[in-house]
């Protein structure tokens, strides 16, 4: 039998590294190209909120805070100031535009629409759920707002701030008056007392008694001892 002669073709290892990145080029420019219209889509959605709802609440819910933790309001604001409107106008906005809720904020506002039919209970709790929903519509921004190169690192902090002072308010609406709730919301600006910005969203939903009532006294008792002792009589209530 005559030998055959078998021809063995090479194929150079340059032309391989070459087809190789070319594919390899070519999965990640898809993968950007995913990507980069993923976050187009994203911030669209996210300038429509915000332009239909956030637009019209930040204005409103920051004046309210700002008169609450203002240690001269009675010398700085008008007398016929009334505070409350300010979060009247916030809920209206928030009705008008329910299809941007989250799911969480969807139940605190289904609490705060149950007491137009309670006495009782969740009746006596109308302020706790205002506030409450102004918190976790601070809450929304932040979430959606993550990535969207929209609020500078001041900005950002000022929101977390913000969406505090409502929880914080919401909580301590639990157990005082308001009055009594903005001399523990001033701990902060007037008595100087360093406050980590914390989530409630646990405490606020389930309105567990023991976790708010400790919330309460870490706020307070951020302060130095003889600041504290401004608040020993609601110290003692709680």
């Amino acid at each position: 039998m005559a030998n055959e002669t078998i021809i063995v073709y090479e194929i150079p290892v340059y032309i391989i590294i070459t087809i190789t990145a070319s594919v390899l080029i070519g999965i990640l420019i898809q993968m950007l190209a995913h990507y980069l219209t993923k976050k187009r889509e994203k911030k669209k959605a996210f300038m429509q909120k915000y332009q239909e709802f956030y637009s019209n609440v930040i204005t409103p819910i920051s004046i309210y805070m700002n008169i609450k933790t203002n240690p001269h309001k009675y010398h700085d604001v008008y007398e016929n100031v009334i505070e409350s409107d300010l979060l009247d106008i916030t809920i209206s906005h928030l009705e008008k535009n329910i299809k941007h809720a989250s799911p969480q904020l969807l139940k605190v506002y289904e609490d705060y629409m149950a007491t137009e039919y309670y006495q009782t209970g969740r009746g006596i709790k109308r302020d706790v759920y205002k506030h409450s929903l102004v918190y976790f519509m601070i809450s929304d921004l932040i979430k959606t707002s993550k990535g969207m190169s929209i609020y500078t690192s001041e900005d950002k902090r000022k929101l977390k701030r913000l969406k505090y002072y409502y929880g914080l308010c919401a909580i301590a609406l639990e157990y005082f008056e308001m009055e009594d709730v903005e001399r523990i919301l001033l701990i902060e600006g007037f008595f100087g007392a360093k406050i980590k910005y914390d989530d409630f969203d646990e405490v606020m939903l389930s309105l567990q008694h023991e976790k708010s009532r400790n919330i309460i006294l870490n706020h307070i008792n951020s302060l130095d001892t003889k600041n504290k002792q401004n608040f020993d009589d609601l110290l003692n209530l709680i």
